[in-house]
């Protein structure tokens, strides 16, 4: 997200408006999304999870199951919008709560 001047915006209002629960989650997604696999044409398959781990103990992660789960949904939020894309969807490719297997 850039402002009209092309400048970066400062770091706190990068991600937009986050919920303070989240802050952690998303920093920590953002390290992993170097580790975002793809396929032969160039679509997005995911972020490569056996990363996740090293991250994890790399910064210290305490709640590890449940940041975990946060990582999943933000994937998969970045893959509905890739293949909206993808297939000239501009509407709302968000994933909601339901959304999720259950298991």
């Amino acid at each position: 997200m850039r402002e009209q001047s092309g400048e970066e915006p400062p770091c706190e209002t990068c991600a937009g408006n986050l919920w303070p629960e989240n802050v952690e989650a998303v920093r920590l997604y953002d390290l992993l999304a170097s580790q975002m696999r793809y396929s032969m044409d160039g679509t997005p398959l995911g972020i490569d999870y056996g990363a996740v781990g090293f991250v994890f103990d790399l910064y210290g992660v305490m709640e590890r199951r449940r940041m975990f789960e946060k990582i999943v949904l933000m994937n998969h939020a970045v893959l509905e919008a890739a293949m909206g894309r993808q297939h000239g969807n501009r509407g709302d490719n968000r994933i909601r709560p339901t959304d999720r297997r259950q298991g």
